[in-house]
């Protein structure tokens, strides 16, 4: 399901960089967005279901959790662990952080964040899956702190300006690229497989 939520993260952001921001940085769209990931993403795993259960029939010996042979509890608690709690959870994640921020941008007359930031962070937030969520927060952070040094470097030092402001708007979503990316070498850790579904 990375290369699923990889194809999202990067159409939006193809989509993000081609509208202008006044067109692209609404409320609505920013719904939509994480509604067809929902969409997409929980699509995506009812196939997969759907597939695990063919794949089972025609074994010899998993057909046997299975009806006839036994209730479907099995085949439920293997396809919700294995294809749905990852995004599940990272939903939950997302959601809180989505929480937090929207709060805050209320409280604050939007001083933090645009419309749809918010959206992306939830978005980027859910793709990134379970454990991978938690690399995303350390990634976004990195990435921000990087490129915020050297925006300071590049106008305080070499231009003789004012330190700017970086926005967050157009790193939520390259922080996630980059997250499913690197999370295909950190499932060889020990510590992913304690955290992973």
């Amino acid at each position: 399901m990375n290369i699923v939520a990889l194809s999202i993260i990067a159409a939006v952001f193809i989509l993000q960089l081609l509208i202008p921001k006044a067109r692209f940085s609404t409320k609505k769209i920013g719904l939509l967005v994480f509604l067809a990931s929902l969409f997409l993403i929980f699509g995506s795993a009812f196939y997969d279901s759907y597939r695990q259960y063919f794949v089972w029939k025609s074994d010899g010996l998993a057909q046997r959790f299975l009806p006839p042979y036994a209730n479907l509890d099995y085949f439920i608690y293997y396809i919700r662990y294995h294809f749905f709690n990852p995004y599940l959870f990272s939903l939950a994640m997302g959601s809180l952080f989505f929480s937090g921020a929207a709060y805050l941008n209320r409280k604050f007359s939007g001083r933090f964040f645009e419309t749809i930031e918010p959206y992306l962070m939830l978005t980027a937030i859910f793709l990134s899956g379970t454990p991978g969520w938690l690399v995303y927060v350390f990634v976004f952070l990195v990435v921000y702190l990087l490129a915020s040094a050297g925006l300071t470097f590049y106008e305080v030092v070499l231009r003789k300006q004012e330190s700017p402001r970086l926005p967050f708007y157009y790193l939520w979503l390259p922080s996630a690229i980059s997250t499913i990316i690197i999370s295909k070498w950190l499932v060889e850790l020990p510590q992913w497989g304690i955290m992973k579904f």
